[in-house]
């Protein structure tokens, strides 16, 4: 008799070159993330996959229809807690600003034609915490404003350059924008209507177009097609007040969005873009670390940037005291890398997601219907409900195909499952010996019970495992063992 035990967790992979998001061969988790804990005295580590929380409140929203939905945390704003501020599209043309109780931020922003509103940004100017808004009027890139307790104001000064890119950031008092030509043009200090002409620094250590701009700590990074530049408050008495940091532009550029989706966001203390290596033409997910571009990404999730099947990033949240950055997929799907373990998961809900905000111990989220009904709605990680709005959802942990290392017959007696124990709910096992062309019927192993195993597991060569949890109850898997025995052939 042979034992294989191993964690329900491992990187998620995708075998084919044209990678889709809906290919559910290989290994795959879904609505399950991992959390390891090391014993800081034997230094050995315990991987465990949690079941994500499910939606335990919402606003709904009258008047409002689907969009780009950009959304910020507005930390600057004077309330004794920074609302998440979400942007929709009404049953118009016009742009409608909502925080996650579901009370409108200022007036409605009117556009003359199909709108969307793609980037929000805010900043502190004199004391009084703004909203910055990159709208699309039609095919028309405008720039709006919005003072807490004031109303929302586009930029219209002559000065204000034409082509800019939607992804905009503040630091010093200043507002950096960036051209398709590659220039950074700044606002007056301690002002984002005044701008003054030829006060600019122009990114173009590389033959590239701008593509976006992020602040960086006390740094404003530029990102064209195939290269990223630093600058800093130089305090320059004429011009722009950015110098360039010499010796530190990076052959790493930044995917150009379509539909001016943002592919480039700053959270917490850092940048996250989607991008591509100058040199190798590799595209993938990148984050910086000091002056250096990092790249989070694995091999699969690189064939999903290249194809195009990953469009933008959504935002940062917190689960279970792990921080989680979320990356728009296709459809239902979201894409989500945990910052803390490297792994790469899979949050699927049955609407489709267009920005998720953490902070100060909440998760909001704002979605878009098919029914294009929006609603807010938020995850409250102190009272979790482990059901999307009254409906089920399953996490699933799906292995590669196994082969313990032959090719002969192997015979299972026994799968167990270790885990938390729950007052209800089961986890069902099945499996397939075909390469994922069919599955066993399902099999529960129920986790009120102190005996968490099957027997009489049929044979085959090389097995993929499939464990999915659907009840009403949380769930944390630590491991699956197996008991075989190998054929002679």
């Amino acid at each position: 008799m042979k034992v294989a035990r191993f964690p329900l967790v491992g990187s998620y992979t995708n075998r084919g070159l044209d990678a889709e998001i809906t290919d559910t061969t290989d290994q795959i988790f879904t609505n399950g993330y991992p959390e390891t804990a090391t014993n800081p005295i034997t230094g050995k580590s315990r991987v465990c996959l949690n079941k994500r929380p499910g939606r335990a409140q919402s606003a709904e929203l009258t008047g409002v229809s689907a969009g780009l939905n950009a959304a910020v945390a507005w930390t600057s704003n004077s309330g004794s807690a920074a609302p998440f501020v979400f942007a929709f599209r009404d049953s118009g043309n016009d742009i409608r600003f909502y925080d996650h109780t579901g009370t409108q931020v200022g007036g409605d922003v009117a556009t003359a034609s199909t709108s969307d509103c793609t980037f929000l940004s805010e900043t502190l100017i004199s004391t009084t915490g703004n909203l910055t808004a990159s709208i699309i009027d039609g095919t028309t890139l405008e720039n709006w404003f919005f003072p807490e307790g004031g109303a929302w104001t586009q930029i219209t000064d002559g000065d204000f350059p034409a082509n800019v890119q939607a992804a905009h950031c503040h630091m010093d008092g200043y507002m950096f924008v960036i051209t398709r030509a590659g220039v950074i043009h700044n606002s007056d200090v301690n002002s984002l209507s005044a701008w003054t002409a030829g006060v600019s620094i122009a990114a173009q250590s590389m033959p590239d177009n701008g593509v976006g701009i992020a602040r960086y700590r006390n740094l404003v990074v530029a990102f064209g097609d195939y290269s990223m530049e630093f600058f800093y408050n130089a305090g320059n008495a004429t011009g722009s007040p950015l110098s360039r940091v010499d010796g530190a532009i990076k052959r790493v550029g930044a995917i150009r969005p379509s539909s001016f989706n943002p592919t480039i966001r700053s959270i917490g203390d850092t940048v996250y873009w989607l991008g591509r290596d100058a040199e190798a033409g590799t595209c993938g997910v990148y984050r910086l670390d000091g002056f250096q571009p990092k790249k989070i990404s694995t091999t699969t999730v690189d064939k999903l940037v290249t194809k195009g099947a990953i469009t933008k990033i959504l935002g940062g949240f917190t689960l279970g005291g792990l921080s989680h950055i979320a990356f728009a997929a296709s459809g239902v799907s979201v894409l989500c890398f945990c910052l803390e373990t490297g792994f790469w998961w899979y949050f699927v809900s049955d609407i489709s997601f267009t920005a998720f905000l953490g902070g100060r111990g909440t998760t909001g989220i704002t979605v878009a219907t098919a029914s294009n009904s929006n609603r807010i709605h938020t995850f409250d990680p102190s009272t979790p409900v482990w059901q999307d709005a009254g409906a089920s959802y399953t996490m699933t942990a799906q292995t590669d195909p196994l082969d313990h290392g032959t090719h002969k017959r192997k015979f299972y007696n026994r799968v167990a499952l270790m885990g938390d124990t729950q007052s209800s709910g089961a986890v069902s096992v099945s499996w397939s010996d075909d390469d994922y062309a069919s599955f066993s019927a399902a099999r529960s192993i129920d986790f009120s019970s102190t005996r968490r195993s099957l027997e009489r597991l049929g044979m085959s060569r090389r097995r993929a495992w499939k464990f999915e949890h659907s009840a009403n109850t949380p769930c944390r898997l630590e491991a699956v063992e197996i008991e075989y025995e190998e054929g002679e052939s």
